[in-house]
C-alpha cells in the first residue's frame, strides 16, 4: 500500500522543522551511499511528508524527474534553466549560469533547502500561502532571472530589515531562519570574494566538499538548538 504524501508546508513549528531537515537529510544520504546525483529542483511542492505508525510526520523528497548524474554535463544554458526560480540557488540564476558556465554542486541543492525555509517562515499561514505576497518574494516569483538573482542577493545582505519577515507562528523557527541567512550570507561572500581576486579570468572547475558543506550547515543548526531552548532538539542532530 502506498503512503500518503502531503506537502510539507501543511505542517507547523516543531514538526514542520524536522520533517524539513528529513529532507535535507536524505537527500545527502543518497549521496553518502555512492548514488551521486543532483536533484536540481527541490521546491516548496516537492518537499512533502507522511504519517509514521506513531502518528510523526517523515520528511520525503519527492519528483526527481529532473535529477541528473554527476558525472554527466551539469550546466545550466541559455536554451534550458532547470529549476523553480523563488527556490534555486543564487548562482544558478546569474549570467555565468545562463552561458553555461556553472557546475551544478551538492552545495546548490542544499541552498534550495535553505529558500524554501525561508518562503515557508515568511509567506505560508496556516498550510497555505499568503495571498498578496510581500513585494519582495513577487521579485522572486517575477519569472525574470536578473529580478530574482538581484533580490536575493539583497536579501543576504540585509534580511528581512525593509519587512517580509517570518509569520507571527513562525517566530521561532525565524531563528533558525536568520542563523542560515548569516551562514549563506558569508558563504556567498566567500565566493565571490574569490572570483574577484582569482589571477585567471578563466572559471576554475570547483570539487564537491559534500562533507564540509553538510557539516557546516548542521554546526548551524546544533547552534540554534543550544540558542533557544524551545528548539532544542536541533542540538544533537
Amino acid at each position: 500500500m502506498m503512503r500518503r504524501l502531503e506537502p510539507i508546508h501543511a505542517l507547523v513549528g516543531e514538526d514542520f522543522i524536522r520533517a524539513w531537515l528529513e529532507c535535507a537529510r536524505a537527500h545527502h544520504l543518497i549521496w553518502l551511499k555512492g548514488i551521486r546525483v543532483h536533484h536540481r529542483d527541490l521546491n516548496l511542492k516537492n518537499l512533502m511528508f507522511y504519517r509514521d505508525g506513531d502518528n510523526r510526520p517523515r520528511g520525503v523528497v519527492n519528483d526527481w524527474d529532473f535529477a541528473c548524474d554527476t558525472q554527466d554535463l551539469q550546466t545550466h544554458t541559455g536554451l534550458e534553466l532547470t529549476g523553480t526560480m523563488p527556490f534555486m540557488a543564487i548562482e544558478l540564476l546569474t549570467n555565468a549560469a545562463f552561458r553555461g558556465e556553472v557546475r551544478h554542486m551538492y552545495r546548490h541543492d542544499l541552498e534550495s533547502v535553505f529558500w524554501i525555509l525561508i518562503w515557508v517562515v515568511s509567506c505560508i499561514e496556516d498550510g497555505k500561502q499568503i495571498d498578496p505576497l510581500p513585494e519582495m518574494y513577487q521579485e522572486w516569483t517575477s519569472g525574470h532571472m536578473r529580478t530574482c538573482c538581484h533580490s536575493k542577493r539583497s536579501f543576504l545582505s540585509v534580511g528581512w530589515t525593509y519587512g517580509g519577515g517570518p509569520r507571527p507562528t513562525w517566530s521561532t523557527e525565524g531563528e533558525l531562519a536568520r542563523a542560515l541567512i548569516c551562514y549563506f550570507t558569508q558563504s556567498q561572500v566567500a565566493r565571490d570574494m574569490q572570483r574577484l581576486f582569482r589571477r585567471t579570468p578563466a572559471p576554475v572547475e570547483e570539487m564537491e566538499q559534500l562533507e564540509e558543506v553538510w557539516g557546516e550547515f548542521c554546526a548551524v543548526l546544533r547552534e540554534v538548538g543550544r540558542a533557544h531552548p524551545a528548539m532544542g532538539y536541533l542540538a544533537d542532530i
